[in-house]
């Protein structure tokens, strides 16, 4: 459902008929831990795995032309407050808040916000920076030269994008495993945590709804990696309230506007917690 610019990303849920009746099941449960513990735990111990998560994500379309095609408004309200940068951050909250910015990037350029886009644009890149990703930003550079050059060919145009993020990802996982990989499920947070905004906020939120069921397979996807690096001290703090939404994907065939309100202040928990 998400996607993740130079980055790579997805998420929500699968499903339709946001009308019919929902099925309750008597298994609660959220994805499980993998690990029991911290003390030992290190993202990179689990990098190929992780990867491989990652990469069936990165297969999924990008959910914003999607919520613009439904009819959605473009809410600026809804997107990171940039004044909470101004502040000391960790390195992995950096990280965390970057994917989330990349996300409401292409949320403005969807929607054609150019005022927007310019003001979230120079605070990503100057994340990039932070986050010492001067190397990478050169290859994404060189790469959309060539892909301007090639604007008109859309073959060579899928190669480049093909091209580039095998490169990046590769770079990534290669030097700054760690933060691929909370940008990534920031990303993710930030996209389902506008969804579902504005799915709750529409007059008519039918074709909405029916967006956020159809990211069913996805959202699992998202939340068995989730359980997969629960041990990871950065992620453990949201681990919850993320089983909580599983176990409300999972006990429901349909998520209905009653189920979303409960999926909405979870998911909004976890993102101002990531944000604060």
């Amino acid at each position: 459902m998400v996607q993740f610019a130079v980055l790579v990303m997805a998420l929500l849920i699968t499903a339709s008929g946001c009308n019919q009746s929902k099925k309750k099941k008597t298994d609660q449960t959220g994805p499980e831990k993998t690990f029991a513990t911290t003390d030992s735990f290190n993202l990179a111990d689990r990098k190929e795995e992780i990867l491989e998560r990652i990469a069936r994500l990165h297969e999924s379309p990008d959910i914003v032309p999607l919520i613009n095609e439904a009819g959605a408004s473009y809410i600026i309200d809804l997107t990171v407050p940039i004044e909470n940068t101004e502040r000391l951050m960790t390195r992995d909250k950096l990280s965390f808040f970057w994917g989330m910015l990349v996300f409401d990037m292409i949320y403005a350029k969807v929607y054609n916000r150019q005022d927007r886009l310019a003001e979230v644009s120079d605070l990503e890149y100057r994340f990039k920076m932070d986050l010492g990703l001067e190397e990478e930003l050169k290859k994404a550079e060189h790469y959309n030269e060539r892909i301007q050059q090639n604007k008109n060919n859309v073959d060579s145009l899928n190669i480049l994008f093909e091209e580039a993020t095998e490169t990046w990802l590769n770079d990534m996982s290669s030097d700054h495993f760690n933060v691929l990989v909370y940008s990534f499920v920031g990303n993710n947070v930030e996209a389902l945590y506008v969804l579902s905004q504005l799915t709750l906020l529409a007059s008519d939120n039918t074709k909405l709804l029916d967006i956020v069921n159809q990211q069913r397979e996805d959202l699992s996807d998202f939340l068995s990696l989730i359980g997969f690096i629960a041990a990871d001290q950065n992620i453990q703090p949201y681990y919850d309230n993320l089983a909580r939404v599983a176990g409300l994907f999972k006990t429901n065939e349909v998520i209905t506007e009653a189920e979303l309100e409960e999926i909405a202040l979870l998911i909004e928990e976890v993102r101002n917690e990531m944000i604060r």
